[in-house]
């Protein structure tokens, strides 16, 4: 099974880095048995707070510089994306750079850098129009390019998580897809497999569901 790791996807926008107590809001929701049930519009309030904030902080530095593939708007810089707790060590050992360093979150629509990235290889590298496309743990800059594009269904072990984002989106574990063989064109997993302890079986079912070739 994958793990519940869809709250932890944030946890490094700067605006909710500042609220201390986070933590206990969070257990004492868990606690009387509504937080996955209020995730949604919880998330969305942090990010549309996130947003007012960084786009007010770093509303100096627009019109030169750095080119958001997501939105559209430049900054000569964008918001640092900061390792914490006990991946840092680990960062440093490997070099390991994707998801994090100097200028991770756009501060217009706060795509991250991995987002843009996988933007970049869609919007250069791939016609998906008409396409069947399977989008796991949907990201928003991503969802909204493949929603305009192709034909889309969006998945997580917890959708709740993601309803904010397409409210159409389904519970799939990745390691026994319910979906037939040879359903989609194209599959989006991005920084999925990770979390998942038999990534091969997650792998052999993502072969499953992708059509030939």
């Amino acid at each position: 099974m994958q793990k519940k790791y869809c709250q932890k996807e944030w946890s490094r926008h700067p605006f909710i880095n500042i609220i201390p107590l986070k933590k206990l809001f969070k257990h004492f929701l868990k606690r009387v048995g509504v937080y996955y049930q209020m995730q949604g519009s919880y998330r969305a309030a942090i990010d549309h707070f996130n947003k007012i904030y960084s786009r007010t902080k770093f509303k100096k530095f627009r019109g030169s510089g750095y080119s958001c593939n997501a939105c559209g708007e430049m900054y000569s810089r964008f918001i640092p994306g900061i390792a914490e707790g006990n991946i840092v060590k680990p960062l440093e050992k490997y070099q390991v750079i994707a998801g994090y360093g100097e200028n991770v979150f756009c501060p217009n629509c706060f795509s991250t850098s991995r987002d843009r990235l996988v933007l970049a290889v869609l919007q250069d590298r791939f016609s998906i129009h008409g396409l069947d496309i399977l989008h796991m743990s949907p990201e928003a800059a991503i969802s909204m390019y493949l929603k305009n594009h192709a034909k889309v269904i969006s998945t997580d072990i917890e959708p709740e998580c993601y309803k904010r984002i397409d409210k159409n989106t389904i519970y799939a574990d990745v390691t026994s897809l319910p979906f037939t063989d040879a359903t989609f064109d194209m599959i989006i997993a991005n920084h999925i497999l990770e979390h998942i302890p038999d990534d091969d079986k997650a792998m052999r079912e993502l072969k499953r569901v992708l059509k030939p070739g």
